[in-house]
């Protein structure tokens, strides 16, 4: 059965670390597919991130382009600094929407939710009080870098430590026949 992130992150909550990953992988290298291409997605987030068994795709390009933008568009909660303060902004919107997804798929929340004025104002300097690792944490600072030369892209994503580490946990339980 097919069902959208959204959905499993309302019915089951938080993903673990693992699962997390996967789907960080898996996204991280539809969207660099799309940058070699020359698109720039614009509107990644959970509930256009199809799950079905070991495969999750990203569907929904209708405000993708394959030019920088100007266009204010995406989703609240997803759009970059760059966007919402009507900058130029290129393929690292997708990059800082993937660090929110990220964010949102191991805690059920949103990295800048301020509750106090309902989320209107962003400090736009990530801080957590949640115990990541520090691989995890690596990917999420720099995905979520407020300035958009800074921040990851999608081949740094696929690089990092947390996606190599997950990735040799599965072959050394895969190669002693646990899997």
């Amino acid at each position: 059965m097919t069902t959208n992130l959204s959905n499993i992150i309302d019915s089951s909550g938080r993903l673990d670390e693992y699962d997390a990953s996967q789907v960080l992988k898996s996204i991280g290298e539809a969207l660099s597919y799309c940058h070699f291409k020359q698109l720039i997605h614009r509107d990644v987030k959970p509930d256009i991130i199809l799950i079905s068994g070991d495969s999750v795709k990203l569907e929904d390009f209708g405000v993708s382009t394959f030019e920088q933008g100007r266009t204010i568009c995406g989703t609240e909660g997803y759009m970059t600094p760059e966007i919402i303060t009507d900058q130029m902004y290129s393929y690292q919107v997708d990059s800082y929407a993937l660090g929110v997804i990220v964010h949102q798929i191991l805690t059920t929340t949103m990295p800048f939710n301020d509750e106090k004025d309902g989320g209107k104002s962003k400090k736009w300097k990530f801080e957590t009080n949640e115990s990541f690792n520090e691989d995890i944490m690596e990917v999420l600072s720099e995905l979520l870098e407020a300035k958009p030369r800074r921040r990851w892209t999608m081949k740094q994503v696929l690089e990092s430590t947390w996606i190599k580490k997950e990735e040799e946990k599965l072959i050394t339980i895969q190669s002693y026949g646990a899997a």
